[in-house]
């Protein structure tokens, strides 16, 4: 996938017949852990049909240097997925 467009808050990238958007709606300690969370909007859209669907991810870490991870992959609030973001 390559990054189409980008701000600070936004990106969209696309490749392979696919286009996915992510914008970070919040921020807050959601898991009340002492570490700030991401609450994200993402968006998967099919480049060439009409394939689509969204859906609301909270980001977490572990500790103050660990990458943010989806909260809620062991059960914390639902969601089967994993991905790891680096920051």
């Amino acid at each position: 996938m390559k990054i189409k467009k980008r701000t600070t808050t936004m990106m969209q990238s696309e490749g392979g017949g696919d286009s996915v958007w992510m914008e970070v709606m919040a921020y807050g300690d959601y898991n009340h852990d002492g570490y700030e969370d991401v609450l994200l909007y993402v968006a998967y859209d099919a480049t060439e049909g009409t394939l689509g669907f969204s859906q609301t991810v909270v980001l977490t870490r572990k500790g103050p240097h660990e990458p943010l991870q989806r909260f809620g992959t062991t059960g914390d609030i639902g969601g089967t997925t994993s991905f790891t973001l680096n920051s």
